[in-house]
């Protein structure tokens, strides 16, 4: 009897092992989450498109995470938290301006718990620019590497006349001790259409910075 049982226990064991072996596989393959950092509205599209007809009623503010058995990565870090409960605050006339709308569960941190991660769970912090929406919660990922175009940070903490506006410096303080890996970026222009030009990063990563 005391044989069938212990039978019966390396069978049970053998079927668990089995079981957790593709699950295991399964969490170590990359994935893919999207997230709301609150939601902007009530502004004309002629603000973020020239030309713009009407207003935007509603638009989410989004940011992505991709997790990776080399190391998670944020894209875009939304709205700064603080304007959870200061937005006039932080963002002074544009709160109201551009509609601005956060709770307690759009914060950075309640967000990442949702798939188990914490701040300092994510290794990389890549940002398309650096506008309050986009790089609001850079700050939030001091031990991050952060991956942005060089000529956006000069833009950011030198902006040219007339294009401060969208900067906060609060968003962005802590690049100044962060690891950066500045992007280099090429223009791209249609040989048909003179208007249509892109800029797109270089594949050869300028210098890496504290």
């Amino acid at each position: 009897m005391k044989q069938l049982v212990r039978i019966f226990g390396l069978v049970l064991g053998l079927a668990y092992l089995a079981a957790a072996a593709p699950l295991a596989q399964a969490q170590q393959n990359p994935k893919l989450y999207v997230f709301s950092s609150g939601s902007l509205g009530g502004f004309p599209k002629a603000a973020l498109q020239i030309g713009g007809q009407g207003n935007i009623d509603w638009a989410p503010v989004s940011f992505y995470v991709i997790t990776h058995p080399k190391g998670n990565i944020i894209f875009d870090t939304g709205n700064n938290d603080k304007t959870i409960t200061d937005p006039d605050g932080w963002w002074g006339p544009l709160a109201k301006g551009f509609g601005l709308k956060m709770t307690k569960d759009d914060a950075i941190p309640a967000q990442l718990a949702k798939i188990g991660l914490k701040t300092d769970d994510i290794k990389y912090v890549i940002v398309g620019h650096l506008h309050l929406d986009h790089g609001g919660n850079i700050s939030q990922f001091p031990n991050a590497t952060l991956v942005v175009q060089n000529d956006e940070l000069k833009a950011a903490w030198w902006p040219d006349e007339g294009y401060s506006l969208y900067y906060i410096p609060g968003d962005f303080a802590a690049t100044k001790s962060m690891k950066i890996v500045r992007l280099e970026a090429i223009s791209t222009c249609s040989a048909t259409a003179a208007s249509a030009c892109f800029v797109l990063p270089d594949i050869r990563p300028a210098a890496s910075s504290r």
